[in-house]
């Protein structure tokens, strides 16, 4: 029997940094699927570099032989990547072929694709700079821990919420769009962005069953209570923790007495099980809440940057990979296999842009520099933040000109400033940047 590789779905992970580009348009813009990878093609076309760079998309070790049973196969490709399966060619009734796995994909399979880091995307990547829990990103086709929006693995950005503070570069949903928030003192700190498809805080869901929960340098709390409830609102295990000093960090240690009383991934969820909420209660009315999905980190390292699950068989047709019959979808009378193609949008760093001179002048503001940014003490800060971008980008002054500035690397000079992301560069002498 001769073995057809076909493609069960692609994922595509677009990130802002290596796809923005002239003014500021970026892949987000695209109303449609085919107009976003339309954009990606012509970045490949000029050969930009992609987010696929910065990672092995790989099956956990553990793992490994499981798929391999099944004839699974990633294929890398551009930005992203494609799961293959090992299929058997059958001739049906009415004369059409169709593929079906070589060994049937059980429906609760979880296929396990992890994001392992070969270069560091930290710097040039959004991220929280005050996180309580070291969590990684989790992303899915499967909606029992929350609805999902084909093509999207990524969760809905939660509404923005008046009573959060919230950090540089968060985003928030507002109903109408999907909002930034800018941290630059306006009356209206937000703006507005394109497209609804945007990871946020919502996926970052995954921790090892010991971990770590930071309360920060200026924290005032010596008692706590953590408790963990599980998807019914059960509590399923609580732990205390008092000193005299305040606390900046506590150890947690969630590893269920019996194995498999408090679940993880990768197992065998359903109707949402894995996930888990954690409530915080401390000393001076300290209040949080988390959302957590354990991760076994002897079949899953600490390592990970994320978690792909995929599962053959889902609630939501759009995301299906395997039909009912157990086949493959057809789409045409060419019995061209219908392939999904799933979405992961990533944000790139959003900094406030900050020149000094290079031989240590101060510097002024020029005719193309007023109206972008703003001198203090012979440094020049921009007046809003702007996402970082690979390729130079023109910023638009309030003229509604625009004018080309230099861009941070990918390994920006970062500085935080009384909560201000800034990336710091150093400049010569230039008709765009004289000196005071």
């Amino acid at each position: 029997m001769s073995i057809h590789y076909k493609i069960l779905c692609e994922v595509k992970i677009f990130h802002e940094y290596y796809l923005t580009e002239g003014k500021g348009e970026n892949i987000f813009g695209g109303a449609t699927q085919a107009q976003r990878i339309d954009f990606l093609f012509k970045q490949f076309s000029k050969r930009v570099p992609h987010i696929g760079n910065h990672f092995d998309f790989v099956f956990p070790e553990s793992m490994k032989k499981v798929f391999e049973g099944y004839h699974l196969r990633i294929v890398p490709v551009y930005s992203g990547f494609k799961l293959a399966v090992g299929c058997k060619k059958k001739l049906m009734p009415d004369g059409t072929f169709v593929f079906s796995p070589i060994v049937t994909l059980p429906e609760e399979l979880q296929v396990l694709v992890l994001l392992m880091p070969k270069l560091t995307v930290s710097q040039f990547s959004q991220s929280a700079l005050n996180s309580q829990l070291r969590t990684k990103k989790y992303f899915s086709n499967d909606s029992s821990i929350g609805a999902r929006t084909f093509p999207f693995l990524s969760l809905p950005v939660p509404a923005r919420d008046n009573s959060i503070q919230y950090e540089q570069g968060d985003v928030a949903d507002t109903g109408p769009a999907i909002v930034m928030f800018q941290n630059n003192g306006a009356a209206d700190p937000w703006k507005v962005l394109l497209g609804q498809g945007y990871s946020s805080s919502a996926d970052s869901l995954l921790i090892p069953f010991r971990s770590r929960y930071s309360f920060g340098k200026a924290s005032s709390v010596t008692e706590a209570q953590f408790v963990l409830k599980d998807s019914n609102g059960v509590e399923v295990k609580s732990i205390q923790k008092a000193d005299l000093a305040a606390f900046r960090s506590v150890s947690l240690d969630f590893t269920p007495e019996i194995p498999g009383t408090i679940k993880s991934i990768p197992g065998n969820p359903v109707n949402g099980e894995t996930l888990y909420q954690l409530e915080v209660t401390g000393s001076n009315g300290f209040v949080k809440s988390h959302p957590l999905i354990f991760v076994d980190t002897m079949l899953i390292p600490e390592s990970a940057e994320a978690v792909i699950d995929l599962r053959p068989q889902v609630a939501n047709a759009d995301f299906q990979m395997i039909g009912s019959d157990g086949n493959l979808p057809v789409k045409d009378a060419l019995n061209n296999p219908k392939l999904p193609v799933f979405e992961i949008w990533l944000k790139s760093k959003t900094v406030f842009l900050k020149y000094r001179n290079d031989r240590g002048e101060k510097l002024k503001l020029s005719a193309e520099t007023t109206g972008l940014l703003n001198e203090d003490g012979g440094v020049l800060v921009s007046e809003n933040p702007v996402s970082l971008s690979y390729q130079p980008v023109s910023y638009q002054k309030e003229d509604s000109s625009f004018q080309v500035l230099p861009n941070p690397s990918d390994n920006p000079m970062i500085v935080i400033d009384e909560g201000k992301i800034l990336a710091e560069m150093r400049v010569p002498v230039s008709k765009i940047f004289p000196l005071l």
